[in-house]
């Protein structure tokens, strides 16, 4: 296992040499990403989405994983991802309730304020799936406007469409989907398969 420092932050989860390379001539920003789950009925996982504020300088108002944030100075990736859960939804989580999905790397460019924009995020997801009642969260305004789950599959389709607006990266719901159905079938591979058998 690798420790490594990015942007003063530090961090005992491996990091692929490939990132590391990449450090030494970009900015890279670290981010954790925490995403909630839970069972439901109609394809077996529904995911809570924030609504991001309408404050925010970047991406206002759109769906977001529910929750994410930028690493402090010190912070492990653990660290991070239980005080943003805190900080934003007000959960209390213990790091053995964190489940990690892994690392994402994201390298986007565009225009902020009239100038360029460059930026190289490497996101540590952890999968929180203890019971949670949305409307009982404690929001913190000044990053979440709401919040609302919405079935897996549908919110994949969204994603991908665009129909509802987002900063979602489709990844992520794919680390959440392989996550959450390891070692048993989905709602339509179990339905498949009992229709294949009651045609023999």
């Amino acid at each position: 296992m690798i420790s490594f420092r990015l942007n003063s932050v530090s961090t005992a989860h491996p990091i692929p040499i490939q990132y590391i390379l990449f450090f030494l001539i970009l900015y890279i920003s670290t981010i954790v990403r925490i995403p909630i789950a839970r069972a439901n009925e109609k394809s077996g996982c529904e995911v809570l989405l924030q609504k991001r504020s309408a404050w925010k300088d970047s991406n206002p108002g759109c769906y977001d994983i529910s929750s994410a944030g930028h690493l402090s100075a010190g912070d492990t990736y653990l660290e991070g991802a239980l005080r943003e859960i805190g900080e934003e939804l007000g959960i209390h989580a213990e790091a053995e309730e964190l489940r990690d999905l892994g690392l994402l790397e994201k390298v986007s460019h565009g225009v902020f304020y009239g100038k360029p924009f460059h930026d190289h995020e490497v996101s540590a997801v952890y999968l929180y799936t203890k019971p949670v009642e949305a409307e009982k969260l404690h929001l913190q305004e000044s990053e979440v406007e709401a919040v609302r789950w919405m079935d897996l599959k549908e919110c994949q389709k969204a994603v991908r469409e665009g129909s509802i607006p987002n900063c979602i990266d489709i990844r992520e719901l794919e680390m959440i989907e392989k996550a959450w159905f390891a070692g048993e079938k989905t709602k339509d591979e179990a339905e498949k398969e009992a229709a294949a058998t009651a045609e023999k």
